[in-house]
């Protein structure tokens, strides 16, 4: 696995995790109102991903293996938990190392 590819799982998790705060406190994300039973969702798929990247910590990124499913899984959790940083512009990403 190539080392963008941990970043974009750790990107993802930090979306997830303001996502779920936005729901919580507003009950809207990118000026959307948001069903309650979304936030069940976002939560399941959050410990998904935090398993995900726990195991990628645990054994390496250069060792671990991610099928190309889940790599299209990831993508469409990164479409639907993706915050606007333009509506939130409060929140400032976290910062990505640049691997040349």
């Amino acid at each position: 696995m190539q080392l963008r590819t941990k970043d974009k799982i750790y990107s993802l998790l930090w979306n997830m995790g303001t996502y779920i705060e936005q729901v919580k406190k507003h009950n809207k994300v990118n000026n959307k109102p948001i069903d309650p039973s979304v936030l069940l969702k976002a939560n399941r798929d959050i410990k998904y991903i935090r398993r995900l990247y726990k195991d990628i910590r645990r054994i390496g990124y250069k060792n671990y293996r991610i099928s190309r499913e889940e790599l299209l899984e990831l993508n469409d959790l990164y479409t639907l938990y993706r915050i606007d940083l333009d509506i939130h512009p409060q929140y400032e990403p976290p910062r990505i190392r640049i691997h040349g």
